[in-house]
């Protein structure tokens, strides 16, 4: 029976408390940047919205103003970092929490899908943020795209981190 290293777990552990932070950062109910683009513009921010369209995002920019539209770029320019955290987060804990295996690497596609659209739906959302109400039905086609697929991604990349944590918990109660 191979037994998780102290180690691992202490690193784990850390990132773990560490990715709360940042999450907190972002999504407190009260003073996150997501409630704070929600307190200016009385809606949810796009980035929260799967299958948002150009009129929903012109509704928001309206809805906005000049100082709701200084915080959601706040809420964006943190969102630069926020998507590659989030996914290694999942692919620490993800690979972290199985038995190595040649094959272990298929794990992380839901991962990597996640991670390719939170970053496309966060340039459509930048090129709202610099143009204006100006955007095309193509690009914000794209955007609400991207966010249906992103937190459809992110639901799975999840569920297979469940799964895996499962599963190990199965052969270690049978390796005992």
């Amino acid at each position: 029976m191979q037994r998780p290293s102290v180690f691992r777990s202490v690193v784990l552990a850390v990132v773990g408390v560490l990715y709360a932070v940042a999450a907190g950062i972002m999504f407190w109910p009260t003073r996150g940047l997501a409630a704070q683009v929600f307190a200016y513009c009385g809606q949810a921010p796009l980035d929260a919205r799967p299958g948002w369209t150009g009129a929903d995002a012109t509704a928001l920019l309206i809805a906005c103003g000049p100082a709701g539209q200084e915080a959601y770029r706040e809420m964006a320019t943190y969102d630069i970092a926020f998507p590659l955290l989030t996914a290694g987060v999942l692919a620490l804990f993800t690979l972290g929490a199985r038995r190595p295996s040649g094959r272990g690497w298929l794990l992380l596609l839901p991962i990597a899908l996640y991670l390719l659209a939170d970053y496309a739906e966060n340039v459509v959302i930048w090129i709202l943020l610099v143009v204006g109400q100006r955007l095309t039905p193509a690009v914000a086609l794209v955007g609400g795209s991207a966010t249906t697929l992103k937190w459809s991604a992110l639901a799975l990349s999840v569920a297979v981190l469940i799964g895996v944590i499962v599963r190990a918990q199965v052969r270690r109660g049978r390796d005992r």
